[in-house]
Formats: structure tokens, sequence, C-alpha cells
């Protein structure tokens, strides 16, 4: 999935310190109207895109057949749904089709008294359910009502440019360039049959390779209020499983020859994190810790990253009682931070390179990425998932709860 797909969600839009998290009231995209059932067929015309080129869209009806012995491609889906969704039962597959044309799977599922109808891509790595839907009503051509569609979403002082369209895992995909406030998007927009899924619908089906001993790797910014959330609810986690996966936290780190004449209020040496130099300094100490004090350094981030009291303007003077209280040698960090600091940060700017990482925050569990739900419970499900033999820990409950942020990204 490209970025921006994940980072632009429909509803509230706030801006801060270049955390982008949207939402119903403000921001470049306002709410669409209720989803709807899919009962319609698609229409004739054609999509003509910026570049003056056409490209003509198939007429199909949505035929639907019914399709037997995919219930273990299903399960992850089935399995994810039951978690984001806090199902007490598991799922029952009451029936399977696909539609005739697309390859698009529809599957609907029982969890006890709850009925949930939701789409799978043919390569069964993306969902969307009936609710990311919106119906394409006004307008007589599918260019047209793609175009109005587009309009719901966007709020006044947005200017949005379709720049091209293509087939994507049976959805076409319209791509548009947005901007706001002075900032460049891209957001590619999805069209199913009669009907477009809002921004951010299409979920990535979280399937990790099972090993004996899962490897965790989140990405986050020290003082990206999502980081923050995703940091404070993985702690608990780490304390119950620690024992038996692997979690490392890494740090997303941008060359300061994004900040130009700016560099300074944000870089050390030639690498710089979002919310200014001090972040990026805290970035360093946070790597120390995690490789001087690996037992104590979850207790460290759990304490900065779940108390909003500490932020990049006092952390300067805070940071040492925190790690003081922990046993952690402050002379020692500061001076891993004056000598390999700088070494430290190009590790992980390179790491973040190799991965694609550019958002805060971000977690691959064994190579496969995990997006919201960010709370403690999904979490220990999501790294349980990934054991070959799950420890009798993963059968445990976690109490643990942390302030919650909506959901968004900071990069």
């Amino acid at each position: 999935m490209k970025k921006l797909a994940v980072l632009l969600l429909v509803g509230l839009a706030v801006v801060m310190a270049g955390c982008v998290q949207f939402g119903p009231e403000t921001g470049p995209h306002a709410n669409a109207t209720h989803a709807q059932k899919v009962t319609a067929n698609q229409t004739v015309n054609k999509v003509t895109n910026t570049t003056n080129t056409t490209q003509t869209v198939k007429t199909a009806k949505l035929v639907w057949e019914a399709v037997k012995g995919l219930e273990s491609k299903i399960e992850p889906a089935v399995s994810y749904l039951q978690m984001t969704n806090s199902f007490t039962q598991k799922g029952k597959i009451l029936n399977v089709s696909k539609e005739k044309n697309s390859g698009v799977y529809k599957v609907t599922v029982q969890y006890g008294n709850n009925t949930l109808t939701f789409y799978l891509t043919p390569d069964f790595k993306y969902m969307w359910t009936n609710d990311d839907m919106r119906q394409l009503t006004e307008g007589s051509t599918l260019a047209q009502k793609m175009n109005n569609f587009v309009k719901t979403l966007f709020k006044q002082g947005v200017s949005y440019n379709l720049v091209g369209t293509k087939k994507y895992d049976g959805l076409d995909e319209y791509d548009y360039a947005v901007t706001w406030q002075g900032r460049n998007y891209h957001i590619p927009v999805y069209r199913f049959g009669n009907y477009a899924l809002i921004p951010n619908a299409l979920k990535h089906i979280f399937a990790p390779t099972k090993t004996a001993k899962p490897k965790v790797d989140l990405y986050i910014m020290a003082f990206c209020p999502f980081g923050r959330q995703a940091a404070a609810a993985m702690a608990p986690v780490e304390k119950m499983l620690g024992k038996y996966a692997n979690f490392t936290v890494h740090y997303v780190i941008y060359p300061s020859s994004s900040y130009g004449s700016q560099a300074s209020r944000f870089c050390v040496d030639k690498y710089c994190s979002m919310h200014g130099v001090n972040e990026t300094r805290e970035d360093i100490r946070q790597l120390c810790i995690e490789k001087y004090y690996p037992n104590k350094f979850w207790s460290y981030l759990e304490e900065i990253a779940g108390n909003q009291s500490y932020s990049p303007s006092n952390i300067q003077q805070l940071w040492k009682g925190v790690a003081e209280k922990l046993g952690i040698n402050t002379t020692k960090i500061e001076q891993c931070a004056k000598n390999e600091g700088v070494n430290l940060l190009k590790q992980q700017y390179e790491l973040d390179q190799k991965y694609g990482v550019s958002g805060s925050p971000t977690l691959f569990i064994n190579g496969a990425p995990w997006n919201w739900p960010r709370t403690p419970a999904v979490y220990k499900w999501a790294v349980c998932q990934a054991f070959t033999n799950p420890p009798s820990a993963c059968n445990q409950a976690i109490n643990a709860t942390v302030n919650t942020t909506p959901a968004g990204n900071c990069g």
C-alpha cells in the first residue's frame, strides 16, 4: 500500500508539529455519507486523467459466484476482525463468493450474535468492509461520480488533481495529487463497481510467518503522539512476552537535506527528527539506553512515552531524573550520545531506508506490517499470532491500559 493511503484517514484533521491526524471537524477531507449495501451494477463510461489520456472502464455487472475450500486463506482476516472489533467469540464463516470480473471475494462471518460482511482482494492480502464503501450516485459517468465523491472528502482550502488511473488488485485506483496548507500529498482512492472506498479503507491482513521466537520491530519518534501511544501500549506486552520474543525499538530519522536552512532546529549533524533537535537528542539517548541498559530500556521508554508531561521543551532537564530512578548511569549515556550518537542515528536512517519506513509508528512482527488498533491487548494478540507454539502467557489477560490518541501517523 502507498504510504499516504495509510497516513490520511477520513475524519478529524489536526496538524501538530508535522503529525497529521484526520477526523470529522477540520482538515483536507471530511466525512462522506454512511455506507450502503452493495447491490448496484457497474455502468459504462470513460475515465479521463490530467494527462489528457482516456482509459475505458469495462462494463461489468457485479456477478457473485459461490466458492468453497478457501477457509485457510480467509481465516487470517476472520481472526483479524475478531480482535479489532473486540468480539469475544470466534468467527464462523457463513458463505464465500467471488466476483466474476474483478476476482474480489465477499465473505460473511458470524461472531456470536454479530454478523459481518467483508471483502478480500484476489491475493487475500487486503480487506475492507461495507462501512468502508460509499455508493457513487451523483453524475452521469463514472469519472463525474468519482470526482463528486472526492469533493466530499476534501474541505475548503484543499486543492486536488486526478493524475492517473490504473488497476489495483481487482479494484480501479484513482491517484490524486493533493495540496493542503503548503504540503503535498499523494492519495489513491479506489473504486469497486459503482462504489468508492474511503481513504484508508484497505486494511493489510496481518498474517505473519510463524517462528519459535518472533521478532517485533517498532519504529517511532520520541515525541510523536502516535509513536508514544504505540510505545506505551507495547511496553506491557514486552514485559509479558519479552522472554519469548525479541522486541526492538527503532527511530524514524530524516536527512538534514529535508530541512534546508532550518536544519539546525531539527538535526544533530546530518540526521534529524520531526519535532525538533531536542527530540533528535532524546532519540539518541533512548538508543544508548537500549544498547547499554536493555533490561531497563522499556521501563524508561514507558515512562517517557506514557507521561505527557515530558516534551521536547523540557526533556533536556528531566531525562536524568527518570534514568537515575531506574539505576541508569547518566554519565555513561551522555558519553554514548557524544561519542556514538551520530553513528547510531546513521544506522537508524539506513535501516529506515532499507525497510521503507518514514512514519511513526511503524510496526513489523516477523516482517509483517501491523496497523491500528494500538492497545496492549491487541498488540499482545498480534505478537502471539507469530509464535509457532505460543507460550502460556498468550492465554493470559493483559490488563494494562494507555491514554488513547485517535489513530494517525507522524511522517
